[in-house]
């Protein structure tokens, strides 16, 4: 190494150290300024209907996540402008940055992730069937789902019969659904699956992702007690 190197190699790890700190300023940070847009502006939110996250009645936002997105609004000072679309269509808005947030009973598991950003998982919690029956698998089992529910695939994942009704005379099946919709002394006979919930943002927006999921970290015992009451 010459005298001379060895005189600059200090100034030039001294460089990189800098603008390497410099770089880590800026981050996280939103591609579109999302974040800096939404404090004390507007925040534009779509919603994905589903029960009793969240739905459209008698043109109002209702439910346990529409609640939550008011509440996240309320704490930057922001107004919310709903989105008159919504569903999948809502989903693809925010792809294309026309939306800020879409709720509505969203799981991580969802197709749309690679689409979207999803915040981590604000609440799970199992699916599972309850009945006067033993605890033990469902193989060959009936159990009682909702129509046009998710549950019904699971149960089939678990081995048992999904079934939406049954005959006159018969035993009524364990019941399947998530552990919040039944009471504390109902026995649960099988764990069905788990379910992590999440809110949707768009890509790239890093600062407004974590800013929602900051908020929605403290929300979980909330949003628990929201569903226990609407299930009763």
């Amino acid at each position: 190494m010459t005298s001379l190197f060895r005189h600059i190699l200090p100034v030039i790890t001294a460089l990189i150290v800098t603008s390497s700190l410099a770089a880590c300023d800026d981050f996280p940070n939103d591609a579109d300024g999302t974040l800096d847009r939404v404090r004390g502006g507007t925040v534009r939110i779509g919603i994905v209907a589903q029960r009793p996250f969240a739905w459209i009645e008698d043109g109002e936002p209702r439910g346990v996540e529409v609640q939550l997105a008011r509440q996240l609004a309320a704490g930057f000072g922001a107004r919310i402008e709903w989105s008159a679309t919504s569903g999948s269509a809502a989903l693809e808005a925010l792809r294309h940055r026309r939306l800020d947030l879409v709720v509505g009973g969203l799981t991580d598991a969802d197709p749309w992730a690679s689409h979207v950003a999803f915040t981590r998982p604000y609440l799970e919690y199992p699916i599972v069937a309850v009945g006067d029956a033993p605890p033990g698998d469902l193989d060959g089992r009936q159990v009682l789902v909702g129509p046009g529910t998710p549950e019904a695939a699971w149960v089939e994942e678990a081995g048992g019969i999904p079934v939406t009704a049954t005959a006159a005379g018969q035993p009524p099946p364990l019941v399947a659904g998530p552990a919040w919709a039944f009471n504390d002394d109902r026995q649960v006979v099988a764990l069905i699956h788990r379910v992590s919930r999440v809110f949707a943002v768009p890509k790239g927006e890093n600062a407004w992702l974590i800013a929602v999921e900051t908020f929605l970290a403290g929300r979980r015992a909330e949003a628990w007690q929201a569903l226990r009451r609407h299930a009763s």
